[in-house]
């Protein structure tokens, strides 16, 4: 972060460094062939109409880039990046060009720790070491081990210590970590000149530490758990710390990752200390959305973090499992205008569609993104015929109603706009207008033109008149009034059943319990209720019911045999009785399962199959 523009820079896998402004806006970006492939230093972005940047050529030449794995903004704009695989870290200017490396033996004709474009000399990968200015690998790939003050010093995390170097790259001596082990982040602190990190750690832990130390002499200050309990977390999450940054202020911000797959509901977390250790502000990512998001994407690990001088704090995140080399940059905290207006850009009409439409009414929507503006307002063109031909009514008035209040760049759902007087079942065409002091007027959905910009709706067309129903215009309430052939809903089961409901519980596969049939004529109805009610003579695991219409409306009566003693079903059990049925209703088939004779010639000690006569009433079995 470059606290004089507020520009980003972000350390690419794909071998460059690409910049961008406090809004978002892509700069330019640097490394081996990012402009068009050509194996050599290059520059891609700044002073192109229009820019097509390519991934890096990652390698071990000047200004070619392996592996980075942090990266540093120096008071006077040069850009510090470290490199893991190369065990180096280069400088380069604000503009993109190479200016030095070191490492032990980067310059690779005097042998030299420190190589620089002006010397001509052939610069190259570092050789792995111990002695001042080498470098040694990290066990694991970690990020932002490297941090520059305010006076141009710059500090790189090493096996059990930090190096210190100047702005030249030359050596200024060693800091003793308080016990063995790699520093996984670095943050100066720009009010003090202390030095914050952290160990790389195997394994999550409940409360991870933070160490201060005295930028001189190494000396420990202070030892800060980091205790992350979201909203409904009796315990402190288990994880670990990614990242560390410091404010003008001097407030100490923190990345932490809960342990992959313990609480997949819970996302990783920033949280800000002041000098004092105290927690000020948790950024919780699962509950508090950013106030402007540069870039888009979906995120489950952070990376790294910076800030702005304005107090802004940027995050930059990766998916793990989708894909752990594609991230996104989330800002959190005021809109950064001290570093200039908005960029030009017109609003973003995301999406566009129809909540309701009635036969002479509907009311739209649409996602809209404001592109940082505060003004975009936007309108709806509708008509019978495609509104890109013309002749489409606009409302509200243009240039319509406002869409926030706040310098956002992510898309926002409009106010509904209401539509009345339409013609009943009628296909409407439309689209949404937008523009802002960015841009615009841009008419329909973004990256569309003509019909493809467009949505449609079709009104619901106009009920025809119900005829007449004297025999039973009481009933005919409700969803039941539209009911063709004067007919209507009738209660079939009795009111009183009992506390429950006409539903059964499922059997050992997971399947109802329930055996339902209507009579051929529609005048009766057997079904299944997993509770007993009425004039019943038993209440099985499932009890039956046969339903009829008579004068006086409808009537059930349960027809579930008596029963007596345990079901003779050992290994598995009978879930309803009735087997079959006749298309009238009036014989049914089913089985005994306890010892309680029915009929004559039934077999004691096993269970039996029965026919009963059903109509006019519960006949014989």
């Amino acid at each position: 972060m470059d606290n004089a523009n507020g520009h980003v820079f972000v350390a690419e896998a794909g071998g460059r460094i690409s910049e961008f402004t406090a809004w978002g806006e892509f700069v330019k970006a640097w490394g081996w062939g990012v402009k068009d492939g050509s194996p050599e230093p290059q520059v891609c972005g700044e002073g192109d109409v229009t820019p097509q940047c390519q991934a890096g050529i990652p390698g071990s030449g000047a200004g070619q880039i392996d592996g980075p794995t942090g990266v540093a903004v120096g008071p006077d704009g040069s850009i510090y990046v470290a490199e893991k695989n190369n065990l180096r870290v280069q400088k380069f200017s604000p503009t993109g060009e190479f200016d030095l490396m070191f490492g032990g033996d980067v310059d690779k004709d005097s042998h030299a720790n420190v190589c620089t474009a002006a010397s001509g000399d052939e610069c190259g990968i570092g050789v792995e070491g111990s002695n001042p200015g080498e470098f040694t690998p990290a066990p694991v790939p970690v990020f932002g081990y490297i941090s520059v003050d305010s006076g141009g010093t710059v500090y790189v995390g090493d096996t059990d210590r930090i190096q210190k170097f100047d702005s030249e790259g030359t050596f200024e001596g060693a800091i003793s970590l308080p016990e063995s082990g790699f520093p996984r982040s670095l943050a100066v602190d720009p009010v003090t000149g202390d030095l914050y990190f952290t160990f790389l750690l195997f394994e999550e832990v409940a409360t991870p530490l933070v160490y201060r130390i005295d930028s001189e002499t190494g000396a420990v200050i202070d030892e800060i758990p980091v205790v992350a309990q979201p909203p409904g977390n009796a315990e402190p999450l288990i994880g670990r710390i990614v990242s560390l940054t410091t404010d003008q202020s001097g407030d100490l911000y923190v990345a932490f990752d809960p342990i992959q797959g313990a609480k997949p509901e819970v996302e990783p977390r920033v949280l800000e200390y002041g000098p004092s250790g105290e927690v000020l502000i948790d950024y919780d990512q699962a509950f508090a959305a950013p106030e402007t998001a540069l870039l888009q994407g979906e995120a489950t690990t952070l990376r790294s973090l910076a800030t702005n001088a304005v107090g802004d704090v940027y995050v930059l995140e990766v998916n793990q499992v989708v894909n752990p080399h594609i991230g996104a940059v989330s800002v959190y905290g005021p809109p950064p205008i001290f570093y200039g207006p908005p960029p030009p850009k017109p609003p973003v009409i995301a999406d566009q569609y129809a909540t309701s439409a009635g036969s002479t009414t509907a009311t739209l929507e649409a996602k809209i993104n404001p592109a940082f503006w505060a003004d975009t307002a936007y309108y709806l063109e509708y008509g019978t015929a495609p509104c890109f031909e013309g002749g489409c009514a606009s409302t509200p008035t243009p240039p319509g109603r406002t869409l926030t209040d706040q310098l956002v760049n992510v898309p926002l759902t409009s106010e509904a706009i209401g539509l009345s007087g339409l013609t009943p079942g009628t296909t409407y065409h439309y689209h949404f207008v937008a523009q802002s002091s960015g841009g615009g007027p841009v008419i329909g959905l973004a990256g569309k033109s003509g019909e493809e910009a467009e949505g449609t709706f079709t009104t619901l067309p106009v009920a025809p008149p119900q005829p007449a129903c004297p025999a039973n215009e009481p009933f005919r309430a409700g969803p039941g009034a539209r009911l063709p052939d004067c007919r209507a809903y009738e209660m079939v089961s009795p009111v009183d059943k009992n506390g429950a409901d006409i539903e059964t519980v499922l059997d050992s596969n997971g399947f109802p319990t329930a055996f339902n049939q209507v009579a051929a004529d529609g005048e009766a109805l057997t079904y299944s209720a997993y509770r007993a009610f009425g004039e019943v003579e038993a209440s099985p695991y499932s009890s039956q019911y046969v339903a009829s219409r008579g004068a006086g409306g409808w009537s059930s009566r349960g027809i579930s045999p008596p029963r007596e003693g345990p079901s003779l079903y050992t290994t598995a059990q009978l879930n309803f009785q009735y087997k079959g049925f006749t298309s009238d209703l009036c014989h049914g088939w089913l089985v005994q399962d306890t010892d309680h004779p029915l009929a004559e010639g039934w077999v004691e000690g096993s269970p039996t199959v029965y026919q009963r006569e059903l109509c006019p009433a519960n006949g014989p079995y």
